[in-house]
């Protein structure tokens, strides 16, 4: 059973961002990235109420969820949505892998029982050098609007790094459903308002036109964000955080090999040996919070959602 949890959450996630390709070449980025939330915030509601989990969440707790939403799910979506306008969604998928190299330099400051180790300052610099050959290629061949895509995503990942860091408070009080229940809140109230002031929404007859983007969105909000979501939750329960992290690796595969086959197209070399820093990088931080695991006896049933090294609460 877990090998199979764990090619649909893998394959879910690694097939997210040719779907977020397809929603943002029908519409407006940041109206796509509503539509999602909103998408996943229906699903939750029934999800919720299905399971009768009517507990209540305190205010601190909910408040909480709130800002993390704009970090996991708000800001984050907003720019990988944009960023994906002019970056191929394997390339994409590669820089998001360095969430844990941002959640790695963000818990220690959340969580001061969760400091930096050697292992971990070793794994961030060659990381950031992983990320510098993924945008020469593109920096050479003067593409501004690349560039602009790139640093987009890279910040799409320090956000979903900070929310991920945050979640070692919040997973103490709050049930997994009802914290992304939250996080939608927190999500809609950031994007709703930037989405309605600098972009033109599509009219109703024209958003029924838009097939394959309404298709994209629901696979988005349904498959990759609640199913994975849980689907993520479970393998951390049967095998533990650092071995459910290892999708990091298989995510971007599955990215790489849907664009060659679907889009036709194939990471520049320089990209590709800056995936290859960046998974030593993530290996090497998961090796410093593995060891650390180890050090307070931590049982696989505790884990907690600031061991998550690459997700954020509200996946890709």
């Amino acid at each position: 059973m877990y090998a199979i949890v764990f090619a649909l959450v893998t394959l879910s996630w690694g097939g997210s961002y040719l779907a977020i390709r397809y929603v943002v070449e029908a519409m407006p980025p940041l109206f796509g990235a509503v539509l999602r939330v909103a998408i996943t915030l229906v699903c939750m509601i029934v999800w919720l109420r299905l399971q009768e989990r009517r507990q209540p969440t305190h205010g601190r707790a909910r408040r909480y969820c709130i800002v993390t939403g704009i970090f996991s799910m708000g800001v984050s979506w907003g720019l990988l949505f944009w960023g994906e306008r002019h970056v191929a969604p394997a390339v994409t998928a590669i820089l998001i892998a360095t969430t844990s190299i941002f959640t790695t330099l963000f818990l220690p400051l959340i969580d001061r029982r969760r400091p930096i180790s050697r292992w971990q300052w070793y794994g961030v610099p060659i990381g950031f050098i992983g990320v510098a050959l993924v945008f020469i290629p593109h920096v050479v061949a003067g593409e501004r609007g690349t560039f602009w895509g790139l640093v987009a995503v890279v910040c799409a990942a320090v956000c979903y790094g900070i929310a991920t860091a945050m979640q070692q408070p919040l997973s103490r009080r709050v049930s997994a459903p009802r914290a992304l229940l939250w996080q939608c809140w927190g999500a809609l109230a950031c994007l709703v308002p930037v989405s309605w002031w600098t972009e033109a929404w599509p009219s109703w007859e024209a958003f029924v036109g838009m097939e394959r983007g309404i298709w994209a969105l629901l696979y988005l909000a349904i498959c990759s964000t609640v199913l994975a979501f849980q689907g993520w939750f479970y393998l951390i329960r049967v095998k533990g955080s650092v071995a459910a992290s290892t999708s990091v690796y298989c995510v971007p595969l599955v990215s790489v090999l849907l664009d060659a086959w679907v889009l036709r197209q194939f990471p520049h070399w320089s990209v590709l040996a800056g995936a290859a820093l960046i998974f030593s990088s993530v290996a090497l931080t998961q090796r410093g919070r593995g060891g650390e695991m180890q050090k307070s006896k931590c049982k696989v049933q505790s884990a907690k959602w600031a061991d998550l090294p690459v997700r954020a609460i509200g996946g890709e």
